[in-house]
């Protein structure tokens, strides 16, 4: 049975006496193709050894009739099958006594130090006996080897592979140094063998112990890995690190020749889904160099190409990226497999990025998060102007207050960062920079319609790859998160540019960039174009899947901004009421339960169209009034736009979110405003949530 992250679980165990030869035939060829791929090979003679030798030990675990004895027996076959193979190889280095591999029952204890938080507890762990014996407590998820699960039926069911394979993505998230993993699922009745990788999940039909060679092979496999498991590269490692306390929260060495690190440590700070693409960063604890590692698929465009799309000298907006010193030196491939359609092959990967910073949820001030939206934006506008790059994974991928600092490039492209333009000063450093191009596109050099990108063949994959909804669920723009086109219930009236006030606003604003004159456009943007609206009705094929757009990066910045702001409290402020909390908590579950792909977009209607001044804090409400405003550009995709002359279509939402943002920073920075004080943030907690108040879905 093949699944990738989205796939359904169907492992039920088929009993029936009239199961059809087909359906036989399929397993038989899955198991030998497992066997062949995700196993290494034992000898015919160490098989039928070890199956005599443990004949008494799989009657125990055949006879096992409570969860504890399975345990126990499960666990002991295990390690009776590891040393009959140590009989059979112990001449290989593998099988010394410090390589051996030991399981061991359920802990009492969760397993801690995952890099997610994962708190569970699996029934079988893999782990070196080494390793085993240095332990004074539950061993962490980057110690194991493997991992596996009990059933006390006979047969197993669908939840037994869905708990089998959350364990098996658990473990693989933990170890970035050979992300892929085997495991075992066993009962009374039998075993079923796992594997997981970020190319798939895999899991073979039911086996019985009468057929105990896979259960030895896998065995044996986590001794001498397979092609599979074994992704080292002598030039290329990442290696686990304790230091003196081998119960102490990991940290991770890499060695690169290619980026000239030599044993450099590192600690792990994100860690993706593990079925995909699997992102997994590390940053520097002592400096400012990043690690990113990622698995792409063979198809998609390398984040590394797209930042060459910006050159040497790109402004400092986004996060500096270190040049490696030869290109064309590649990491081992995954294993390709033929287990189905639906197993990705997958490259990895890697970017090393020459700064870090800190999360947007850390803004000290609402002026600080303000004008980090503002210089994000200014950044995203920048790239898909000059670049023609479009991000489409915006929020989380950022560093506010960047470390190193950097200054703007001087020059006619006009980036000027929000600090800069308050101060008249265009060398000013951003307050945040962007990084995280795994979801970026190239966009054509000019402007495409719907009809001229679903018409023309000619167009390259990473043009149709604009078609692909992907982003964080949360704060993808609600049409690519829909996958449709929404025109609005009437025709949409576009209203003209806001113009900033006072006078001294607008002029600091113009003076900033006087190579762009949209930056000084007054008036209407353009008409609503009523003949898309008739073609979305009329359901047209270049209307029927939605494509993501540049001003779709501008909404998900927003909707970053405006679920910040619903969430953050004033430092050292006195709790809420409960009234106030429920509106808050209400609006925030609803929001929080977004899916790409779900019909119902509660984002619109309650952060959008939100009863702002009954939302955010009492300290904080005095933005209620700018935040519906700024909302307001969000009534409409701009794909229903005819801009006006000197409008450019692809930036006017950046343009009218930038003129907002600067015009509640100039006011909370404004002595004379009496109305707009800034005020300090709590940086270690939000607002609380509970999820028991939780509304329930469709409601």
């Amino acid at each position: 049975m093949v699944m990738d992250a989205t796939s359904p679980v169907n492992a039920q165990q088929d009993t029936s006496q009239g199961r059809s030869l087909a359906t036989s035939q399929l397993q038989t060829s899955l198991s030998t193709e497992f066997q062949r791929v995700c196993l290494t090979e034992v000898t015919a003679n160490a098989i039928t050894d070890i199956s005599t030798q443990t004949q008494e030990l799989v009657a125990k675990v055949e006879g096992s009739t409570t969860q504890d004895q399975g345990y126990e027996h499960s666990n002991e076959l295990l390690n009776k099958i590891v040393k009959e193979l140590k009989k059979h190889y112990g001449d290989l280095d593998e099988y010394q006594d410090e390589n051996l591999v030991l399981f061991i029952p359920k802990p009492k204890n969760p397993l801690p130090h995952h890099p997610r938080g994962y708190l569970v507890r699996p029934d079988i762990l893999a782990l070196s006996k080494s390793t085993e014996k240095r332990l004074t407590k539950t061993p962490g998820w980057h110690y194991l080897r493997s991992v596996g699960e009990w059933k006390p039926r006979k047969n197993f069911l669908n939840n037994d592979v869905e708990q089998q394979r959350e364990f098996i993505a658990s473990a693989i998230q933990a170890r970035p140094d050979n992300p892929s993993m085997l495991g075992v699922i066993m009962s009374p009745g039998g075993y079923m063998l796992s594997y997981g990788s970020p190319c798939g999940y895999v899991v073979t039909e039911h086996l019985t112990f009468s057929n105990i060679a896979p259960l030895v092979s896998y065995v044996h496999s986590l001794h001498v890995l397979p092609a599979a498991i074994d992704l080292a590269d002598p030039k290329r490692t990442i290696t686990l690190h304790t230091g003196d306390d081998p119960d102490s929260t990991p940290r991770w060495r890499i060695t690169d020749d290619i980026y000239g690190l030599k044993n450099h440590l590192f600690d792990l700070i994100f860690i993706g889904p593990p079925f995909s693409r699997m992102t997994t960063v590390f940053a520097d604890p002592e400096g400012d160099l990043v690690v990113k590692d990622s698995y792409l698929q063979d198809h998609r465009q390398c984040e590394a190409e797209l930042f060459k799309e910006f050159g040497e000298d790109f402004p400092a907006q986004w996060v500096p990226v270190v040049v490696p010193t030869d290109t064309a030196v590649k990491f081992n491939p995954l294993e390709k497999m033929s287990f189905g359609s639906e197993f990705a092959h997958r490259q990895r990967h890697r970017l090393v990025l020459r700064s870090t910073g800190l999360p947007f949820e850390k803004c000290e001030t609402i002026s600080e998060a303000v004008g980090a939206i503002y210089d994000l934006l200014e950044s995203n506008r920048w790239a898909i102007v000059k670049c023609r790059v479009i991000h489409r994974d915006i929020t989380g991928n950022i560093f506010i207050r960047p470390t190193p600092g950097f200054l703007p490039q001087p020059g006619p492209d006009d980036v000027c960062f929000i600090r800069g333009v308050y101060d008249r000063n265009p060398l000013r450093p951003s307050l945040a920079i962007l990084f995280d191009l795994d979801n970026g596109v190239e966009l054509k050099e000019k402007h495409l319609t719907l009809k001229e990108i679903d018409n023309d063949n000619s167009l390259p994959s990473t043009t149709r790859d604009l078609k692909a909804l992907t982003g964080t669920p949360l704060y993808i723009a609600r049409g690519p998160s829909l996958g449709v086109y929404v025109p609005p219930a009437r025709p949409y009236m576009f209203e003209p540019l806001p113009q900033l006030q006072p006078p001294d606003a607008a002029e600091r604003y113009e003076k900033a960039y006087p190579n762009d004159p949209f930056r000084k456009k007054q008036g209407k943007i353009g008409e609503y174009n009523e003949d898309l609206s008739n073609e979305c009705f009329e359901e047209q094929p270049h209307t029927m899947q939605l494509i993501q757009r540049p001003w779709h990066d501008a909404e998900s910045l927003m909707l970053m901004f405006l679920i910040f702001l619903l969430r953050s409290k004033p430092k050292d402020s006195e709790p809420e009421g409960v009234d106030k909390l429920m509106i808050m908590q209400e609006v925030y579950g609803l929001v929080r339960n977004t899916r790409i792909g779900t019909r119902t977009d509660h984002r619109g209607s309650y952060l959008i169209r939100g009863r702002w001044r009954q939302l955010l804090h009492a300290r904080l409400a005095y933005l209620a009034k700018s935040i519906t405003e700024m909302c307001q550009a969000l009534n409409c995709d701009y794909e229903f736009l005819l801009p006006a002359t000197g409008v450019d279509h692809e930036v006017v939402l950046h343009e009218i979110l930038q003129r907002h943002l600067f015009q509640i920073y100039y006011k909370l920075n404004d002595p004379e405003e009496k109305e707009f004080q800034d005020v300090r943030l709590d940086t270690s907690s939000f607002r609380p949530y509970h999820k028991e108040l939780e509304p329930r879905r469709g409601r």
